[in-house]
């Protein structure tokens, strides 16, 4: 029996990255099969690598000081409303740090289900922006 006819799969994407980078890693090859949340691309992201040491080095010293702070506030030598913006510091610097690394999770971009692959439309070194395939 011969026919003509169109295959279309059940559950299909374009996987687009979330920001525009350059391509560090490609962790796939065309009809790969892959599980749900596995790495498909690694972006660069020196930036945030950059940033994240920062943002982990001001918490830790903000950390540091708070607890200075609160020696010295348990001996009634600074006012408690110094330690509270001291704590109030030390929150903020650790909501950095998770931004950071919310920023860093954002430059792997993960199969969103489970299936076979496609055709790859990227190499490594390749910018990326928000929309490419």
């Amino acid at each position: 029996l011969r026919a003509l006819g169109t295959v279309q799969a059940r559950e299909a994407i374009t996987v687009t990255a979330k920001v525009s980078e350059l391509v560090q890693q490609v962790h796939f090859e065309s009809g790969d099969v892959v599980a749900r949340g596995a790495p498909l691309v690694t972006l660069s992201g020196q930036q945030q690598q950059a940033a994240l040491v920062e943002a982990q080095a001001s918490a830790a010293e903000a950390d540091r000081l708070l607890r200075r702070q609160s020696e010295l506030a348990a001996q009634q030598l600074i006012a408690r409303s110094a330690l509270d913006t001291q704590r109030a510091t030390r929150d903020a610097a650790n909501a950095r740090v998770a931004q950071i690394r919310a920023q860093l999770g954002e430059r792997v971009v993960r199969a969103p289900f489970a299936g076979v692959l496609g055709i790859r439309q990227v190499s490594p070194g390749a910018l990326v922006t928000p929309g490419t395939p």
